[in-house]
């Protein structure tokens, strides 16, 4: 009898378990404010745990009567609760840090810093402060990783710093008649045209396809061809009209492809995931466009007498002033009187300095990070520095849509 009930016991200690662990895994959010004290001074923890997109990731916003910092930290806590321990703070020349000492040995975020009322980030002040003692608690391999010289390799014209790139990563440059993509161990290319083309005008990156059309000395096209940037294969998918190159795209959205033609007042909509286009704008049916995120009807002659982009909804950012903003997934950067900012949407109060006066082109926001070109490099910026991954000559003088990155 009581080995019975000892087996039933433990059975139902396993179920509420496995249900805890279930719920657990199903978490997609969790909002909670707690408190920390660190020296003389009290701080509020807002804590918000995020899945969406695929991605899930914790912000923290640490605040108190004078001061306000928000920090992205990956999930490495299993979705956990109150996982900042305490916080250090480091005053030096005038700037008050703070570092976040998060759950588990040697978990630490990097610093943020405050001075007459603007927040930096930590790559903005590394070479004017010494945050030597508290970067070398960090449990962090990366940090060593992108100290480092790479080695290089290279490809045609490009200089690629191959040991930079993450293994999900994936750049690709647009050259006159082929686009070559780079990878973390090494770099392939396919060619769109029999003849050289100097701008890129049409290709496009629409989830893990490059789309662009295949073109010829011809002054139509009739192929687009769509490049699994993943798998590497490469598929050309007829037009149902001729298109010429007097055309422009007006954006991607939904995973698909919008291109309008000037010549023929002609709108398109590419589906490369199910090898599909469809007319969908023509002088007798209006076209499509998005406005701040949202579908609308418009005349294809309106698309002919200037180019129409597709804008993407930026309510989240509404109070904020900028001259321009670039969107990403749960944060943007933004340029304001040649000061480059980011802000995560679900504290669009809070403005990170990152840096200034930078003659930078392409911006382009994946993930954590924040790839643009400089002079003659592409660069990628993230926590742990401006880091150079291509160079050559072609990028001073051609930069627009020049290259994009995947992550797979």
């Amino acid at each position: 009898m009581l080995k019975r009930t000892i087996s039933f016991t433990l059975i139902l200690l396993i179920v509420f378990l496995v249900y805890q662990y279930v719920i657990t895994m199903m978490k997609s959010k969790h909002e909670i404010t707690y408190y920390i004290n660190s020296g003389e001074e009290s701080f509020t923890i807002d804590e918000k745990y995020i899945k969406e997109n695929g991605k899930d990731y914790y912000l923290i916003k640490v605040s108190n009567d004078d001061k306000r910092f928000v920090y992205k930290i990956d999930n490495n806590y299993n979705k956990q609760k109150n996982i900042v321990e305490d916080l250090e703070i480091i005053e030096q020349n005038g700037y008050y840090c703070i570092g976040l000492n998060l759950v588990g040995t040697g978990n630490y975020s990097f610093p943020e810093c405050e001075k007459d009322g603007v927040i930096y980030s930590y790559n903005n002040l590394k070479n004017d402060l010494d945050f030597s003692d508290y970067i070398g608690k960090m449990k962090d391999n990366n940090i060593e990783r992108y100290s480092k010289d790479s080695s290089k390799s290279i490809v045609g014209d490009l200089l690629i710093n191959r040991d930079y790139f993450d293994k999900n990563e994936i750049i690709m440059v647009y050259g006159y008649k082929q686009m070559s993509l780079h990878y973390s161990s090494f770099s392939r290319n396919f060619a769109f045209s029999s003849l050289d083309n100097y701008k890129n005008i049409y290709g496009s990156l629409v989830g893990n396809y490059y789309v662009i059309p295949r073109l010829t000395s011809l002054p139509t096209y009739n192929k687009i061809i769509k490049y699994d940037v993943i798998d590497g294969i490469k598929k050309e998918i007829p037009l149902p009209v001729e298109v010429s190159k007097q055309s422009y795209v007006n954006g991607v959205h939904d995973n698909k492809m919008y291109i309008f033609d000037i010549s023929n007042k002609r709108q398109l909509e590419i589906d490369p995931f199910n090898d599909e286009v469809n007319i969908i704008g023509t002088v007798n049916e209006e076209g499509i466009t998005y406005i701040n995120g949202e579908k609308k009807s418009i005349s294809v002659y309106d698309l002919e007498k200037t180019e129409v982009k597709f804008e993407d909804n930026k309510d989240a950012y509404s109070e904020i002033e900028y001259d321009s903003i670039i969107l990403g997934d749960y944060y943007s950067v933004y340029l304001k009187d040649n000061n480059y900012y980011l802000v995560y949407k679900d504290f669009p109060d809070i403005s990170i300095l990152l840096f200034s006066n930078l003659d930078i082109h392409n911006i382009v926001i994946k993930g954590d990070n924040i790839y643009f070109v400089k002079e003659k490099s592409i660069y990628k910026y993230n926590n742990y520095g401006n880091i150079e991954m291509i160079s050559g000559n072609e990028f001073i003088y051609n930069y627009e849509n020049i290259f994009d990155v995947y992550l797979k």
